[in-house]
């Protein structure tokens, strides 16, 4: 005789509280679970003002880093110059770095400023996912002894993984919701 267990506890919605059960059926060491159906009940979300600030978050921090390291560059007190010269090396130094420093600190206005964001985004994700060059370019300053360990310039590099993916982000957001995405929040 297979054990039947049954989980049920109270789910407050907008119409009181609602039953939500699980049933796991234990027969012969295999555990089948079986859940309430999705038009059974619903699940709680965030309110949708929750949800666009979250998104407006994101896109203003990914602008002060970008104007961060843009201003960096700018200034002349650039920490990846090495990283920078192993894979563009016309962009690492003169004319190049400011070209360098100005899109980046662009980039970083435009987006703590809600501006042009599909173009910028693009452009964005276009500009991390090339900072990838230096993988091909100059492994033996991304890994020490070897692939797979990371030296500091390869984890700063691979860091910005999680930048494109937030960008990504906020571009699909903004293209799904245009009407949403206006202002500054």
């Amino acid at each position: 005789m297979p054990l039947v267990i049954l989980h049920c506890y109270l789910h407050k919605n907008r119409d009181g509280d609602l039953p939500l059960c699980s049933v796991a059926n234990v027969k012969n060491g295999l555990v089948s679970l079986s859940l309430p159906s999705p038009t059974e009940y619903t699940i709680p979300m965030y309110s949708e003002k929750v949800f666009e600030r979250s998104i407006a978050l994101l896109r203003i921090s990914l602008g002060v880093i970008f104007f961060w390291f843009g201003a960096l560059k700018l200034s002349g007190f650039s920490p990846v110059h090495d990283i920078v010269y192993a894979s563009f090396p016309f962009l690492a130094d003169g004319i190049g770095n400011l070209f360098l420093g100005g899109l980046e600190t662009a980039i970083g206005v435009a987006l703590i400023c809600n501006l042009f964001s599909r173009i910028v985004l693009v452009v964005l994700t276009m500009h991390l996912l090339g900072t990838f060059a230096v993988f091909i370019t100059a492994p033996e300053i991304m890994f020490n002894p070897g692939f797979p360990f990371l030296t500091f310039a390869g984890e700063f590099v691979v860091k910005n993984l999680s930048l494109a993916a937030g960008a990504l982000v906020v571009m699909l957001y903004q293209i799904h919701h245009p009407h949403r995405s206006k202002g500054l929040l």
